[in-house]
């Protein structure tokens, strides 16, 4: 099958051939681990039982809060590096990944230990709203979690790099073979009736980092030897550079942590972890769309921004018009799946969670938003012109709180997390359209309009 398609970009240009081939390799990769992933949440809840499931949800989240500290090396380095490699620099390359590997393992040492530290003082049993779990679990967990988030984020530095070099399907194999080990893990964990949330969290997080590592040091040795980092290669000045960029990167990540990352914590704390897993089963069912749209955009990101460094205008207009065309298909498919969706859920996790229609039909409108928001969103980051959107969700984040809040005090509940979402992205997904008519389409530019929509 793969072959076949792969025919149908035997007679187009070369970016858009490599770009189909890694969406090809991408969608079916990235296909196969959102099953796995489907398919781990019978068996955690299961083994965990709902509240509890719904605890290592909220944690999880909760430390996840850590990847803000990134300060947008990894999507600052694949700007960079997709510049740099589109004009053929391979030594100035190699001197951006060994400087982002260098500050991301000095930056995230000072979070690791600060984070152990604190972790030791945070009461996660009141924090999370449960009873049942004493407290040095939760602290046991979260001290993995933290460790676990850390090294991830050095070790995936490749991801970008992957997708600078066009080898993005790689990023999905590494992700589904790393699936694959902790789904096999939480296999043998449910056959010999373990039901520790400790030994739970290691299997689930633990195997896809060593199978990273693995990737890392082959691809590295083989594939991508000609950027393999160094630390002599490292460079302040080259850090600074992809700060310069990453940073504003970064207050977008803090925005949409704010946004997204917060929510299952602040369910938890007003409506119990129960309710944090109705939550994230209906997350889950409607992220299939969003999934299949993330496929679709991580292999365009890079080929964006190639095209917009050799002034190819004309491809980014014909890839965002085939994105649109394919969002209308997308609305069709997602009203289908409002229709349908209890009878799914139940059947997919063998039990009734009682998942009501309103909130099927927030998290319909919400998957929608996010899709558009990332058509356009994914060319604004591609082409650098982020300032506006670090403003807009600045703006954003800080009216989420009170706006979740505010739905609470009006009975929405678990439904009001999500509209509060959708409310406060709804403002990027308005102006991104308007600042690609203006660089892609528009040929006149003033001064006063590039510097307000960069």
């Amino acid at each position: 099958m793969v072959n076949e398609v792969m025919k149908f970009f035997k007679n187009v240009d070369s970016l858009t051939k490599l770009t189909g081939k890694n969406i090809v390799y991408t969608f079916v990769l990235k296909g196969l681990s959102f099953i796995i992933s489907l398919l781990y949440v019978p068996i955690l809840l299961s083994c965990l039982d709902e509240k509890i499931y719904g605890v290592w949800l909220a944690l999880t989240s909760v430390v996840s809060w850590l990847s803000l500290f990134d300060i947008g090396i990894g999507n600052g380095l694949k700007n960079k590096l997709t510049e740099s490699l589109a004009v053929n620099n391979i030594e100035y390359s190699r001197k951006l990944v060994s400087t982002s590997y260098v500050y991301s393992a000095l930056i995230f040492s000072v979070i690791l230990v600060i984070s152990l530290i604190i972790n030791c003082f945070i009461k996660w049993n009141l924090l999370l709203n449960v009873e049942q779990i004493f407290n040095n679990d939760l602290t046991i967990t979260a001290f993995l979690v933290i460790i676990a988030f850390c090294v991830r984020f050095i070790l995936q530095i490749i991801t970008p790099v992957l997708a600078a070099t066009q080898n993005i399907r790689f990023n999905s194999l590494i992700e589904f073979i790393g699936q694959i080990g902790a789904f096999i893990g939480v296999i043998l964990l449910n056959y010999l009736g373990v039901k520790s949330i400790i030994i739970f969290t290691i299997v689930v997080l633990y195997v896809p980092l060593i199978i990273l590592f693995i990737f890392s040091i082959y691809l590295y040795s083989n594939k991508l030897k000609e950027l393999k980092p160094c630390i002599r290669f490292s460079d302040k000045q080259h850090f600074s550079e992809i700060f310069s960029l990453g940073i504003n990167f970064f207050i977008i990540q803090i925005s949409a942590i704010v946004i997204f990352q917060t929510n299952s914590f602040l369910i938890a704390n007003s409506f119990g972890p129960a309710d944090v897993t109705k939550y994230n089963i209906v997350f889950k069912y409607y992220n299939i769309l969003i999934l299949l749209w993330g496929i679709l955009m991580t292999p365009l990101w890079p080929s964006y921004t190639n095209a917009y460094i050799l002034g190819n205008y004309k491809w980014i207009k014909k890839s965002v018009k085939y994105c649109l065309f394919m969002f209308l298909l997308t609305i069709i498919v997602a009203v289908i799946m409002a229709f349908v969706g209890p009878a799914v859920i139940e059947y997919w996790l063998g039990q009734d969670l009682n998942i009501s229609r309103s909130l099927l039909l927030a998290m319909l409108l919400f998957a929608l938003v996010s899709i558009w928001n990332n058509i356009f969103g994914c060319v604004v980051g591609a082409i650098g012109k982020v300032r506006l959107g670090v403003y807009s969700t600045s703006l954003s984040a800080l009216i989420f709180f009170p706006l979740f809040y505010l739905l609470k005090s009006l009975g929405l509940a678990i439904e009001g997390a999500i509209w509060s979402m959708m409310i406060c992205i709804s403002l990027s997904a308005f102006l991104s359209p308007i600042q690609i008519y203006y660089f892609i389409y528009t040929k006149k530019k003033s001064l006063f309009l590039t510097k307000l929509l960069s």
